[in-house]
C-alpha cells in the first residue's frame, strides 16, 4: 500500500504505523540509553507516554502496568543499557533489560491488549 510513496508521505500518515502495530507478526523495539538514569525516572517518562493511550485501564491493564513498572523501579540504568521490547503478538509483550551488552533473558512478560 505504501510502495512508491515518498518518505515524507509515509511519515506524515499514521496508517503505516497502525498497520505494523496491529499486525500479529513479531516485532521489537530496541532502546539504547545515552545517559545514566534511575529506573523510576525512566518509568515515569514511559508512563507519561503510555497513560494517555489507556484512558480507562481495566484490571488486566493495571496488572500489566504494575508488572511493567516493576522491571524498572529500583534499577539503575547506565549509559549504554539496552532495553528490548518484543511484541510476540498485539497483546503479549516481552521486556528485556541489560546494563552490559545485549539482553539474554526476559525480565517480564506483559499480557494486555492495551
Amino acid at each position: 500500500a505504501w510502495k512508491g510513496q515518498s518518505k515524507e508521505a509515509i511519515q506524515g500518515n499514521s496508517s503505516l504505523f497502525e498497520t505494523i502495530f496491529q499486525s500479529s507478526f513479531e516485532k521489537s523495539l530496541q532502546i539504547v540509553l545515552v545517559r545514566d538514569v534511575d529506573g523510576k525516572t525512566f518509568w515515569d517518562a514511559l508512563s507519561d507516554a503510555i497513560s494517555p493511550r489507556i484512558p480507562q485501564p481495566t484490571t488486566t491493564d493495571e496488572t500489566a502496568l504494575t508488572t511493567f513498572r516493576g522491571v524498572f523501579l529500583d534499577r539503575p540504568l547506565k549509559k549504554g543499557a539496552i532495553i528490548i521490547l518484543t511484541w510476540l503478538n498485539p497483546s503479549r509483550l516481552l521486556v528485556s533489560v541489560s546494563s552490559n551488552g545485549f539482553p539474554s533473558t526476559v525480565d517480564a512478560t506483559i499480557e494486555s491488549a492495551n
